[in-house]
């Protein structure tokens, strides 16, 4: 496929993205994704709006607010996607598995923004939605190595400074 092909495929979509001219779930969040791989950022978010107004599952609604959030990251928006994982965590219609993962991902953000802590309360905040299995393991792993790393650096700062 030519890159002009290409180019004009990617634009299609994007003007259904700007028409809301989608007829299911499934073609808002192909959309969503084609502009997020284009970097047409403000048109994903816009199909990803479409698409949450067809999500029946909770499956559904948070595959659209996570990818929602993701998207924020993406850009450096940290405090807006972290009000959206914020907001699955809150649903009650969501189950335990989808609040867990939310919690999992919010504490990716605060790594990746370097706070630590805070990062260390959602990894065990998703414990409260999940007692085992691999999201409870990933939360157990990840946390404890996050606790050890702080207290190294507490080690190395106040031994450093004799």
């Amino acid at each position: 496929m030519s890159i002009k092909k290409a180019s004009l495929i990617i634009s299609l979509s994007l003007v259904a993205t700007f028409c809301g001219a989608f007829e299911n779930y499934k073609d808002a969040m192909d959309a969503a994704r084609k502009a997020t791989l284009a970097k047409k950022y403000s048109d994903a978010q816009k199909a990803y709006n479409e698409a949450l107004k067809f999500a029946t599952r909770p499956v559904d609604k948070y595959q659209v607010i996570s990818r929602q959030a993701e998207l924020y990251r993406t850009q450096r928006n940290f405090a807006q996607g972290e009000k959206l994982l914020q907001q699955i965590v809150n649903d009650s219609t969501m189950p335990a598995n989808l609040k867990a993962s939310a919690c999992l991902t919010l504490a990716k953000f605060k790594e990746s923004q370097k706070k630590f802590e805070e990062a260390v309360e959602a990894y065990q905040k998703s414990l409260q939605f999940v007692k085992d299995g691999l999201l409870a393991f990933e939360a157990y792993n990840k946390s404890a190595t996050l606790l050890v790393r702080l207290k190294e650096y507490a080690f190395q700062s106040t031994s450093g400074s004799r």
